[in-house]
This record gives C-alpha cells, structure tokens and sequence, in this order.
C-alpha cells in the first residue's frame, strides 16, 4: 500500500546516507590518479615550526664556527649557525575524495614552502597508503579519491620507518584517528570547513 511504499523509501534513504557516510569512512572506496595545478600558500611555517619544533629550527652554538662579533676568536667565543642538517618532517595529506583539487593544489604549495626549512617526507593517504616520496617540486597528481581514515600513516611503525622527527597532517579531519598520539610531534593543518579529528596534537588552519 502507499503507506508502506512511504516507509520503504525512508527506508532506502537511510541506506544510501548509511552507505555515503562508510564510503566517507573508507569502505567500498575505490584509489584514482587525481590531478594537482595551481594553488596558493598562506601558512607562515617558519613561525609554526618554531612555535611547535623549538630547537630543531633554531642556530646552534658552537666554538668551531667564528663569531660574527669576534670571528679572530674562533674556538674561544662561540658563533652561531643554522644546523647542519635539517628536521626531517613526514608531511601526510588527505587523498580522500572530500579533498578537492583546489585543497590539493594549495597543499602543495604549503609543501613547497615548507621544503625551503626541512627536509619533507610526502605520504599519500587516503583510508590507506599509497605513496611515500620526498619533495622536490610540485605535486602534479596524488592517489586516492576513496574513503578517509587517518590512522595508516599515524601507526608508529610507519612513522618510525620514515626516520620522521615530526608529523604534519593536511586533513579535513573527517575520519577516525588515533586514540594516542605517537612519540613524534603532530601537527594537524586543517583545511578551510573542517576540524581536529583528535583531542590530541597541535593545529594549524589552512586560511582560503
């Protein structure tokens, strides 16, 4: 009867909001090839990472460079210099299909950014890991387009596979995480619309 038919197409409703919402999840996603032009950095991440890294971005002091003050009092008077090496910093982004291209685009830009004061690690990950390289130019595609789970690239057997000192997460923040965080500083930088996805870990906010 119509009442019924009424019922079963509430029905029907719920399911397919049911089925949108584990797709978001990473559940029944499928991994696509998805291309990055353009985009836009806003971030000032020399002041981020000294906010949150402290003295892994700072000069260090030491009797064997020259001070410029007195440089003729070389191994007496300590001079300063950048480290000699720079933090190396896994920079994981979001690949699901709730990250649009125009996010990805401005995303590479931040990494690009952020090249110039560490060394940066990409990890692409959407509900899984589909790639690790280093940056060293512009992102023109990434993998993924399915489902969102932020756990794969916060286990801490990856992370400490990838030598990383610190975590940068480019995320909408619309997936389950971690309960604990992992040994290693996380920093989340959210994209404009969306939110910490733990209760843990430091954020930064991607401005449009």
């Amino acid at each position: 009867n119509d009442e019924w038919a009424a019922v079963a197409g509430d029905v029907r409703d719920a399911a397919d909001t049911m089925a949108a919402l584990l797709v978001g999840r990473g559940v029944g996603a499928g991994t696509e090839s998805r291309a990055v032009d353009g985009g836009t950095a806003r971030v000032n991440w020399r002041a981020v990472l000294r906010r949150f890294v402290g003295s892994a971005m700072e000069r260090e002091s030491t009797l064997a460079w020259p001070s410029r003050r007195l440089p003729h009092l070389v191994g007496t008077v300590p001079g300063s210099r950048n480290r000699p090496t720079k933090p190396r910093l896994m920079a994981v982004i979001d690949t699901s299909g709730s990250i649009t291209s125009q996010l990805l685009a401005d995303i590479s830009q931040e990494l690009l950014a952020l090249r110039a004061l560490v060394e940066v690690l990409v990890v692409e990950c959407d509900f899984e890991v589909h790639r690790v390289y280093r940056m060293t130019a512009p992102i023109v595609n990434v993998q993924g387009g399915g489902g969102t789970d932020l756990c794969p690239a916060l286990r801490e057997h990856f992370i400490s596979d990838q030598r990383a000192e610190l975590v940068v997460y480019f995320t909408d923040g619309f997936g389950p995480a971690p309960e604990q965080p992992p040994k290693v500083p996380v920093l989340w930088s959210i994209v404009p619309g969306g939110r910490k996805p733990a209760t843990w870990g430091s954020v930064v906010h991607m401005a449009r």
